[in-house]
């Protein structure tokens, strides 16, 4: 019997105009090969990508740990990342709200018995054109997301390629909620959020002379000691009660695109922070490692 190996191809899938981000922790680990059950069947509908937290894969003792350690920074100001440990993420895509809400509600249903602290975010696009066969969404902030993405390599720079069937094309993936200040975004001058960010707040067009501690400037991918480029697939995202946010998400070979620009961000470097923290604050940061598919189902138990 022929083994084809791949990666979870929704991850380069187009944005969707809606999703729902499930995460969960098991109740117990025994309950684990259920839940993989569950999850595999779940493969096969697609527009799904499926994560896993370190903590729960270093119980498998398949993984070498050092590969599962979460970054440590600098961090001079002290900032709060709300580092969260989750044992099963998923996020669940598709063109409408009501259909992602349904899917997830039954997959809820079905990993009741065996899971636990549940946790639902919604996800919708705010303003989204489609170029180039791609989909582009802006931010809540109004400014177009993701403009930075990578147009050549994608699949090398979003999955891993490695002799250990555990690893070979699979992704790390960093999940970090921020929950935008809508109060201030609304009264803030276009000038003040445009040097927020370093680009025209109306077409994307990026600065030359833009402010050091503008977000463009601090997670430029290329002007790190090794380049920190990552594939993302962001979303603004809203609650009940009306508040929203970025769902900033990314996926790459390893987590060094992330913590180089995460560690700048936060003033790790020079001790500037990124202007981003006016008007937006983490609300919590998970890492985790998405699994390749062995023949369609996910390839995480030896």
């Amino acid at each position: 019997m022929n083994t084809e190996v791949t990666f979870q191809k929704t991850i380069m899938d187009d944005v969707t105009q809606s999703g729902v981000y499930l995460e969960f922790n098991l109740k117990e680990f025994i309950y684990f090969k259920h839940v993989l059950d569950i999850l595999n069947d779940e493969l096969s509908t697609g527009n799904i990508i499926i994560g896993f937290g370190f903590d729960l894969l270093k119980q498998t003792k398949n993984y070498d740990p050092t590969l599962l350690e979460i970054p440590t920074y600098d961090n001079p100001h002290n900032i709060n990342f709300h580092d969260e440990n989750r044992d099963v993420f998923l996020w669940i895509k598709d063109k409408f709200l009501g259909d992602v809400i349904k899917r997830g509600h039954f997959l809820k249903e079905k990993l009741e018995s065996y899971a636990k602290d549940f946790e639902v975010t919604l996800g919708n696009l705010y303003h989204p054109k489609k170029e180039e066969n791609k989909t582009e969404t802006r931010g809540l902030d109004g400014f177009w997301d993701g403009t930075e993405n990578p147009k050549e390599d994608i699949e090398t720079i979003a999955y891993i390629k490695n002799e250990d069937s555990l690893l070979n094309k699979g992704s790390y993936w960093v999940v970090q909620k921020w929950q935008h200040d809508l109060d201030f975004i609304k009264n803030a001058s276009t000038k003040e959020k445009e040097d927020i960010i370093g680009r025209t707040e109306a077409d994307s067009i990026e600065f030359e002379h833009k402010p050091i501690d503008s977000h463009v400037a601090r997670t430029d991918q290329d002007s790190f000691s090794l380049d920190a480029h990552m594939w993302r697939r962001s979303m603004p995202w809203i609650s009940d009660n009306l508040t929203g946010g970025l769902m900033f998400t990314c996926f790459a070979n390893s987590l060094y695109p992330f913590t180089a620009q995460f560690n700048r961000m936060t003033g790790g470097e020079d001790g500037i922070i990124d202007a981003t923290f006016k008007m937006s604050q983490i609300v919590s940061t998970k890492y985790l490692w998405c699994p390749p598919l062995v023949n369609g189902k996910l390839n995480i138990l030896k």
